[in-house]
């Protein structure tokens, strides 16, 4: 793989994101990830992908009855494929140099102090006045897990292209950077895919034009479609953009038919977690993100 230079060091999220307090909700918030905990995470990741590919290969040559309420027959899970991840993710914590795929946590440790020295110079640096971040959803980003190795980021990523140069947000000055990411509701088997960003400039104000458009409406299953937040806490706030993992968030059913989203999150269980690492393993990382009036 290619060796990038390390960040300078007021731009590294590894040395500014540290353990703290949530200033609002007194929480305690964890610190960006370590080599060894992303080394960790990746041997686990790869131990239940094989466990899966197992599995799903027992099951489809008959060597194994299906088990009862099972959703590995639904999940389309290609055990070679799975198994193909496995060693891959197992040969990059063994050589310490992590195979460039996005379902890696020592891959994306690397990936994330990259993008997050990017964004964190370009507004530290920039002079388009005000700058946010965001995270945005839309109704028809939502699917089955059933339906998720269906799903073509590229068309995700050109629809929501679509809309903002409809409300004028490509033609502006400033800039923008939007990812996508995804978070699974454990309770109706769905995963929600989203983009976080930052914009700053002229863009941002016409971003604001897509609320309540082309969509973005609160539903019964979507309260907040937009959500824009002045850039405060920069490293811990850029950071939230290029994230290691989706989590776990389920919908709390409200008396009056809408629903909320859980105030905690979590893990993803299996097999659900892997099949979303099979669906990263997909993409590269123009398939996931949009840059406007920046270059990185």
């Amino acid at each position: 793989m290619c060796h990038l230079l390390p960040p300078a060091r007021e731009y590294r999220l590894d040395l500014l994101v540290r353990p703290d307090t949530h200033p609002r909700t007194g929480n305690r918030r964890s610190g960006f990830e370590t080599v060894a905990r992303c080394e960790a995470e990746d041997r686990g990741r790869a131990s239940a992908l094989r466990a899966i590919a197992e599995s799903v290969a027992a099951i489809q040559n008959g060597r194994r009855p299906t088990p009862l309420n099972s959703p590995l027959p639904k999940l389309n899970i290609d055990p070679e494929a799975a198994l193909n991840l496995a060693e891959r993710l197992e040969v990059g914590v063994a050589s310490g140099d992590a195979q460039p795929t996005f379902a890696s946590a020592l891959f994306m440790r690397g990936h994330r102090l990259q993008i997050g020295a990017e964004l964190l110079e370009l507004t530290a640096n920039s002079s388009n006045g005000e700058v946010m971040t965001f995270t945005v959803i839309h109704p028809t980003w939502t699917c089955l897990a059933s339906r998720l190795m269906d799903v073509d980021a590229r068309q995700i990523k050109n629809q929501f292209r679509t809309h903002l140069s409809r409300a004028g947000v490509t033609e502006g000055s400033g800039f923008f950077f939007a990812r996508l990411h995804g978070k699974f509701e454990p309770n109706s088997k769905e995963y929600q895919l989203h983009f976080h960003g930052v914009i700053g400039g002229e863009k941002l104000r016409a971003f604001n034009k897509i609320r309540n458009t082309q969509g973005y409406v609160r539903t019964g299953k979507i309260h907040w479609p937009i959500v824009v937040k002045p850039l405060e806490h920069r490293a811990r706030q850029l950071s939230y953009i290029v994230q290691n993992f989706w989590p776990a968030k389920p919908r709390i059913a409200l008396p009056n038919g809408v629903y909320r989203r859980a105030r905690t999150k979590g893990r993803i269980d299996e097999p659900h977690h892997s099949l979303y690492l099979l669906w990263l393993d997909r993409w590269e990382a123009g398939h996931l993100q949009l840059l406007n009036g920046i270059r990185f």
